[in-house]
């Protein structure tokens, strides 16, 4: 019978930290637990969204440049004094391109640029605003009504077009630090302290239950998270920055583990033209939340042979490869035979007592505390001729509600692994679904 006793948790992380010194206990609880890690600070949320009667005072200035991102149809029909009606790049980190857009319109420094728009312009307005944010305006607004309420300043609005401006066009600087990130920069930082990756390509994010969604569970940059900006939003409008954040807080790979809203987030999804991209860095400036963008998305990422891919795995699926390299080393069609497949390798992460009550027919036990000082020295004497952009990784501990093959599959990928397949379900997956064990 196999005994399912869950990852540590945080009784047995202060277990297993009590045969360490006090210097390496900290930094463990500290990554596991980063909420615990430093004292609570007030967030601050910046004022990105305005309100009508913010932008009424400013009409009759020079000090606001508003933009509509409506249809054509609706912009012609009537808008905003002053407004010019923009069709921002289908790729918002094209920076110099927003620049001459914004020049040949004639935004002037120290102009305010004003962004509004339908309900149905969410996500335009999302990428109008990250694409600006790319460009250099680290003060953008975005007007926080529908056409119905901004209809109020009826008296105003007007269909002529906005004046010729009577100044030279000066445009503000480049950030000095970049919105958009490389796949290096990416690369750099997933799975590391002060940074936490979001996969915005499955509606829906996490299931009910944590499930993995099926884009994300086909592939994803390791260490990620899948999140949907959608469930955050209401149904029009943009929601209150503290529920918001609160909502953010709680995302995580299991209830017990979250992410550190302190952290730097980047940023993924389909390509450039993926306006989650845009809505979600847009979401998580208006919680005070620090977020880059890697534009070229997944299929970017995964077309580079460099970069390291994790896939869920199913037991099936597991049970399949395993049946595979035993037909193919002429066994047959016997029981699963217990030693280490050959043409790739699977690591039981679970404590060595766990391992010899059952476990999958060829898994190596390597408990993760083990893992980041043995992993490359087992891979070398068993898997000499590893080639590590090719040869799959195999990681698997007690369930669901287990992180330690993530984290291990993490420290693999930041070790140069590319091929790596977590079995998310883990043992009690494996167990469920009537497959043997061996002992």
């Amino acid at each position: 019978m196999v005994r399912h006793n869950g990852c540590l948790g945080l009784a047995g992380l202060i277990w297993f930290a009590a045969a360490l010194p006090l210097s390496s206990q900290i930094p463990e609880l500290e990554q596991r637990f980063p909420w615990f890690s430093k004292a609570a600070r007030q967030p601050e949320y910046p004022e990105i969204v305005v309100d009508v009667a913010w932008l009424a005072k400013r009409l009759d200035g020079d000090d606001i440049f508003p933009i509509d991102l409506r249809p054509p149809s609706s912009y012609h029909a009537g808008h905003l004094p002053g407004a010019v009606n923009l069709r921002f790049p289908a790729d918002p980190a094209e920076s110099a391109r927003v620049r001459k857009l914004m020049e040949v319109a004639g935004y002037r420094t120290p102009q305010v640029p004003v962004l509004y728009g339908g309900v149905e312009d969410r996500p335009a307005l999302g990428q109008a605003y990250l694409a600006l944010a790319g460009a250099g305006w680290n003060d953008v607004k975005v007007l926080g009504a529908n056409d119905g309420a901004w209809a109020r300043l009826a008296l105003k609005a007007t269909t002529e077009p906005p004046p010729q401006p009577a100044r030279q066009a000066v445009l503000p600087p480049y950030p000095a630090k970049p919105v958009f990130i490389t796949r290096e920069e990416l690369r750099a930082g997933f799975g590391r302290g002060g940074f936490e990756v979001l996969d915005l390509r499955d509606p829906g994010g996490w299931g009910s239950g944590f499930e993995a969604p099926p884009r994300f569970a086909g592939g994803h940059v390791p260490n990620s998270l899948p999140f949907d900006v959608l469930s955050l939003l209401p149904a029009a409008g943009w929601p209150d920055p503290a529920k918001a954040r609160a909502a953010l807080a709680a995302l995580g790979p299991r209830s017990s583990e979250r992410v550190d809203v302190e952290a730097t987030f980047l940023l993924y999804g389909d390509g450039p033209a993926d306006s989650r991209l845009g809505l979600s860095y847009l979401l998580l400036r208006l919680l005070g939340v620090s977020a880059r963008v890697f534009p070229g998305g997944f299929a970017e990422w995964e077309a580079d042979a460099r970069d390291p891919v994790v896939r869920v795995l199913g037991a099936g699926e597991l049970k399949a490869m395993l049946e595979r390299e035993q037909n193919a080393s002429g066994a047959g069609e016997k029981p699963l035979q217990d030693r280490p497949p050959e043409r790739f390798a699977i690591f039981d992460l679970r404590e060595d007592w766990d391992y010899d009550e059952g476990h999958i027919p060829g898994a190596i036990s390597l408990p993760e505390r083990l893992f980041a000082e043995r992993f490359e020295a087992v891979l070398r004497e068993r898997w000499p001729a590893t080639d590590t952009s090719s040869f799959p990784l195999v990681f698997y501990c007690y369930g669901r509600d287990c992180t330690r093959s993530r984290n291990c599959a993490t420290l693999a990928a930041q070790k140069g692994f590319r091929n790596l397949l977590w079995l998310r379900e883990g043992m009690s997956g494996w167990a469920g679904a009537g497959l043997p064990g061996a002992r």
